[in-house]
């Protein structure tokens, strides 16, 4: 059942719909991969990217990697945290 449809309906969902499925697939990425504090969040471009809290760069890396199997860029990140997009998923 997709959430989409009490939202909007028909072809103008079809960014909604991508979000509520990017979402889904992230959270189990992350979750599977033991990374509690990996969240999607909007990044200040707009687009769709995960959350990784971190105590420093070495450990937002090792997170990051774990995330994001195929690889990953940093969107922006402070020394505690890093907002990074996952290579395998597409906006």
């Amino acid at each position: 059942m997709s959430l989409a449809p009490a939202v909007c309906g028909g072809r103008d969902c079809l960014p909604v719909q991508a979000l509520l499925r990017f979402s889904a697939l992230v959270t189990l990425a992350v979750g599977l991969a033991g990374c509690a504090t990996g969240r999607v969040v909007i990044a200040p471009d707009g687009q769709p990217a995960v959350y990784v809290r971190c105590r420093n760069p070495w450990h937002c890396q090792a997170r990051a990697e774990r995330a994001c199997d195929a690889g990953y860029q940093v969107v922006s990140g402070g020394p505690n945290y890093w907002l990074i997009r996952c290579a395998q998923y597409q906006y």
